[in-house]
This record gives C-alpha cells, structure tokens and sequence, in this order.
C-alpha cells in the first residue's frame, strides 16, 4: 500500500510540472517587465531611487512591519511587492528586500520572455503553443518557472487574451 502511495504521488507531480514550462537559465537572463530586466528589478533589492530610474512611472509606495518587512510599489499599469528587508541587513544597515512579486495590469507594459514581447490584451498564441496550467479552481493559466520562480500569464478562455502577467517568488 505504501508503494502504491508513492506511486500516485510520483504521477501527480510528474503530471503537474509537466504543465508548466521549465526556463534555462539563459531565458530567464533575458527576461524584461517594461522593458526593463528582471534581475535589475532584483538587484534594486527594493531601493526606491533605483525602482524610480528602473519604471519611470508615478508609484504610490507603501511599506510596513507585520507580517515581516515589505515594501510596495504600485500604480495603474505595474505593482512591485519587495518583502523580508530585516532579513538582509547589511553592514551599513541597510535593509535589503528580496523582489516577491510583480503584476502588470493593462497594455501599455510588457513581459518579454522567450524573445516575445507580450502585454495584457494579446493573445496566447504569440506564445506559441505552451502548456497550460488547470488549477483546482478550473482557471487556466500559462505557467513559467526557473526553481522557485515563476511567470503566470491569466487569460480569458473565451478570447484567449491575456488579462493578467504575475512575476511571484516563492521563499
């Protein structure tokens, strides 16, 4: 019976990840939101000056303490969450936050990924053919991941346009 258990479980995570699509390492290198590499984004570790020079756009900031240190960076078209800044002190004392999540949410910013250039209202198909991701909650999505990374691309299954692009990192 334990066999059998770690058989299913062998297959459904098998069955999973073959639903997302895995980025080399020199993909995820190229990758750009506006633009603008995602390992710039990372490497601003939440600095509000590099943020403004990096996504010249008007950003409300907020930031707080409970749960953890975070930082965000929001307006009509992108959403930055920068989180755990107490974890990465430096020897200045600086707080270092770790990029958590982006969301672009209307056309005029783009994800480049793969050597396309896609934005919310496109259709899947400049993707090429993907696979798509079924959540338990039956949404579909576009799922791209580099270990605890990952790209969500949501669309409209009715028109196959995107509605929504999501950069999340998973600690």
């Amino acid at each position: 019976m334990k066999n059998l258990v770690l058989i299913l479980i062998s297959i459904y995570t098998t069955s999973v990840s073959c639903q997302t699509n895995d980025l080399p390492e020199s993909v995820y290198n190229t990758i750009r939101f506006d633009n603008v590499l995602l390992t710039d984004i990372i490497n601003s570790k939440g600095n509000t000056t590099t943020i403004q020079s990096l996504i010249p756009v008007s950003f409300n900031i907020n930031s707080g303490e409970d749960p953890g240190h975070w930082k965000e960076y929001e307006s009509n078209s992108i959403y930055l969450l920068f989180q755990d800044g107490e974890q990465f002190l430096t020897p200045n004392n600086i707080q270092d936050y770790q990029l958590t999540n982006i969301k672009l949410f209307d056309n005029s910013k783009s994800l480049f990924i793969n050597g396309i250039y896609i934005k919310v209202g496109d259709n899947i198909s400049l993707l090429g053919n993907p696979s798509i991701l079924t959540y338990s909650d039956g949404t579909k999505r576009i799922v791209y991941k580099l270990g605890s990374e990952v790209i969500r691309i949501s669309f409209s299954e009715i028109n196959n346009e995107v509605s929504l692009i999501e950069y999340e990192y998973y600690n």
